[in-house]
């Protein structure tokens, strides 16, 4: 199996990592404001406005950022699993349903009798 080579991940430090691997995910990057920042001054990501809301004390804004396209590929090759990282991963799977998987019921009709439709 040829493998190709795993890109970096673009976050520098554990916090942007965090944020990016939550955006990429289509969530909210749930960081703190410094970090929220470093990501945008390096181009990690953009600010696609968000939403205004409204609720019993008034308006308020729900931001929403996305990563620019070349981040993104960038974000996917480091976080997607290589081609021995995913048969682990369903190796792991497969034994794990195995495991817990409910015992299957017997096929027959276990003494019921047809009922006679009237006609």
């Amino acid at each position: 199996m040829s493998e190709t080579a795993r890109m970096p991940h673009p976050g520098q430090t554990s916090a942007e990592r965090r944020a990016l691997d939550r955006i990429g995910c289509g969530k909210s990057p749930g960081c703190s404001a410094k970090t929220l920042k470093a990501l945008l001054d390096a181009g990690l990501i953009v600010d696609h406005g968000g939403e205004v809301r409204r609720d019993a004390f008034g308006l308020y804004k729900v931001p929403s950022y996305g990563m620019p396209l070349p981040v993104h590929y960038q974000w996917c090759s480091a976080a997607a699993f290589t081609d021995e990282e995913m048969e682990a991963f369903e190796a792991e799977m497969s034994a794990s349903h195995d495991r817990h998987a409910p015992a299957r019921p017997r096929v027959g009709n276990f003494g019921i009798k047809p009922v006679q439709q009237a006609r």
